[in-house]
């Protein structure tokens, strides 16, 4: 075998290596994670003492390679979350209060082979100890809430749901499956007409 040549595993790993490039698959999420959600009225507190609500907004995805030999890729997904407070039976604080909380997610993505020719991004299920939650109260109200209710660990909660649910759905998955076998014939078909002129013109 020559310097030029390589074994058919050596090159599928170099094919999935250069398709798992963590910038590639950073760009990849962020795409497909779209502007933003909501998360839906949540009773927070002892029995049920405030109602929160939130609007999230997801981050710059980072990527790296992941040092973990059953996995291609270390994610992090931040988000930014704008939280509303709404106290049922107000008395010393106000009716509603907010908070800025900055959440981070960390999951791990591989690819796995499907036969005939489909290559498929698995995605780590995120775990409640995957997310990190950083309450900022944005007064001292919000502060009071913040350690009767826990705000902090249902908003981390509502996050994990949300992500898995993503990673799950149909748009998620149609995004992160490819069919190898159909763009090696796309590239043929684009390179099929140059190919024939060239040897049309060696010909002549």
């Amino acid at each position: 075998m020559s310097s030029a040549q390589m074994s058919h595993s050596d090159f599928a790993r170099s094919i999935l290596g250069a398709a798992m490039a963590p910038e590639r698959v950073a760009r990849m999420v962020n795409q497909v994670l779209g502007d933003g959600f909501t998360v839906d009225p949540t009773p927070v507190g002892p029995v049920g003492l405030a109602v929160a609500s939130a609007r999230g907004v997801p981050g710059t995805v980072r990527a790296r390679c992941s040092d973990d030999p059953h996995w291609d890729v270390n994610l992090t997904v931040p988000v930014a979350l704008r939280v509303k407070v709404a106290l049922r039976g107000a008395g010393l604080v106000p009716a509603k209060v907010e908070y800025q909380i900055r959440v981070i997610a960390h999951t791990r993505l591989r690819l796995l082979l499907e036969s005939p020719g489909f290559v498929v991004v698995d995605v780590e299920t995120v775990r409640r100890e995957d997310v990190e939650a950083l309450v900022v109260p944005l007064d001292i109200p919000s502060r009071l809430v913040a350690w009767v209710g826990k705000v902090n660990s249902v908003v981390a909660e509502s996050v994990v749901t949300y992500f898995n649910r993503l990673v799950h759905s149909p748009k998620f998955a149609d995004n992160l499956r490819f069919d190898v076998l159909a763009i090696v014939e796309r590239a043929f078909a684009q390179g099929l007409p140059v190919a024939s002129l060239k040897i049309a013109e060696r010909a002549g």
